[in-house]
């Protein structure tokens, strides 16, 4: 590998880059934090601004059932493991698995350790949440036996944050003694875990259906796991969506609750070049710079109460819940009853953060066949099908014709990965389409003018340094 390659891979970014970089591609406000528009993983205010939606991917992880979700490092596993939560069915508790909850891998599954994560989730979604609280709550203390075994599974399974501290009279009947021992002292893990997922999927007659169903994220849990217990597991109504890296598929193919459909194994599929454009632009608008067409129109009385009116037209309180989970907020601690009411105080939200852009472009990609913008009266530059990034860099570092060939330089490059025969690639496209980005921008800034790549560069040298980035040799 020669000294470019590896620069490209590897080594950037440097002062000169970041100067560069600094000068023409950060917005105004951004242009002294000599942060990277192209770096691997965007800081997380910027994550969801980042995030590029692949509609038939979410369409799949949506459903339930067991399944081993199989990707190479950088193709979204992580994003999708954090966004799950908002595409599962309605009336699912989602208990996220951490490997730092186990001493090893193949001890993650262990019932002990099992069932206090689901009852940590349970706690924390159901009790913890204020507004859920007072929704449920009042109807499911009218249930004796209900709580009764809701004290004697906080006592068994103590949750990660045990205190409840505007609650006095709940947390006084959960802290005091077990003196009717409702399973018994002496009860199996194996039973108690049974109890537990009939209490979390059962309701009382009274409130509404809480939970229908459990569903168990792993992140990128394989060794050792004991990966019969899953099929065998499934019989007390959990299903799991573990998500590896997809040099295992082989292996994990193998498995005998693979081959005989107690698990499904989903293998992402490979990136398209127009989401590979997406992933860059977004880099640099909705992650990176403000939306400058819409911050610059008054955004008036009149269109936030059409854009309720759009809310409420297209999404139900599902959606809206949803909705809310994609712009980092929580449904239930909106401070208003009703879907109307928390669709007005969502928009009130947001516009006193002044991230309206923000809320257009989540509608956008949950309901993309309406035109949201257009709706509103507004106009969006990340919507812009003229936006071509590279006509920022001036004529003295990357010339005209360049200038519209960059981003098709760096989307056929970052595809070479899919075609290339005889090598196994541990990194997917997203990852080889930010270090191109990275690297052929700081080609435009003179990085590697010492070696012959003197700007302004033309169209034969992005070309040339997309090869370079490919010679292993």
């Amino acid at each position: 590998m020669n000294s470019i390659t590896w620069e490209m891979r590897y080594g950037l970014p440097n002062q000169r880059y970041r100067e560069f970089v600094s000068r023409y591609l950060l917005p105004e406000g951004e242009k002294l934090s000599g942060g990277d528009p192209f770096s691997l993983i965007p800081p997380a205010e910027r994550a969801e601004g980042a995030y590029v939606t692949r509609r038939p991917v979410e369409t799949e992880l949506g459903r339930w059932g067991n399944r081993i979700v199989l990707g190479r490092k950088g193709s979204g596993k992580t994003t999708l493991f954090n966004r799950l939560p908002a595409l599962l069915p309605k009336y699912t508790l989602v208990v996220p698995m951490s490997l730092a909850s186990a001493q090893n891998q193949a001890n993650l599954l262990n019932l002990d350790i099992l069932a206090p994560a689901i009852f940590d989730a349970y706690w924390q979604s159901l009790l913890q949440s204020p507004a859920r609280r007072g929704q449920f709550m009042p109807r499911l203390r009218q249930d004796r036996e209900w709580m009764a075994k809701l004290r004697w599974f906080y006592h068994r399974y103590p949750p990660t944050y045990p205190e409840i501290s505007e609650d006095f009279e709940l947390m006084a009947w959960l802290n005091a003694g077990l003196e009717n021992q409702i399973f018994g002292s002496q009860i199996a893990s194996e039973e108690a875990l049974q109890a537990l997922v009939d209490f979390v999927i059962s309701s009382p007659p009274a409130p509404p259906l809480l939970y229908a169903h459990i569903q168990i994220l792993v992140d990128g849990a394989v060794e050792g796991l004991d990966w019969q217990r899953l099929y065998d597991l499934d019989l007390l109504g959990l299903s799991f969506t573990l998500f590896a890296d997809s040099s295992r598929q082989e292996w994990l193919e193998g498995f005998d609750c693979v081959q005989c459909g107690g698990v499904a194994v989903y293998r992402l599929p490979t990136w398209q070049g127009e989401e590979l454009r997406q992933i860059l632009e977004r880099r640099l608008t909705a992650s990176g710079e403000p939306d400058v067409d819409v911050k610059a129109q008054a955004v008036s009385c009149e269109k936030l109460t059409h854009l309720r009116e759009l809310l409420l037209e297209w999404f139900d309180e599902e959606g809206l819940r949803t909705l809310c989970f994609d712009l980092g907020l929580s449904y239930e601690d909106l401070p208003a009853l009703g879907r109307a009411n928390k669709a007005r105080e969502l928009i009130a939200c947001l516009e006193r953060r002044c991230r309206i852009p923000d809320l257009i472009r989540a509608c956008e990609r949950l309901r993309p066949d309406v035109p949201w913008w257009d709706a509103l009266g507004l106009r969006s530059r990340t919507r812009s099908a003229e936006f071509d990034w590279g006509k920022r860099i001036p004529g003295s570092h990357l010339t005209p014709l360049a200038q519209t060939r960059l981003a098709d330089a760096i989307v056929t490059g970052t595809l070479r990965t899919y075609k290339r025969q005889g090598e196994q690639d541990e990194w997917d496209a997203p990852v080889h389409a930010l270090r191109l980005a990275r690297a052929l921008v700081a080609a435009c800034a003179g990085c590697w003018a010492a070696q012959g790549y003197v700007p302004p560069l033309n169209t034969d040298q992005l070309y040339t340094l997309v090869d370079l980035y490919w010679k292993s040799e």
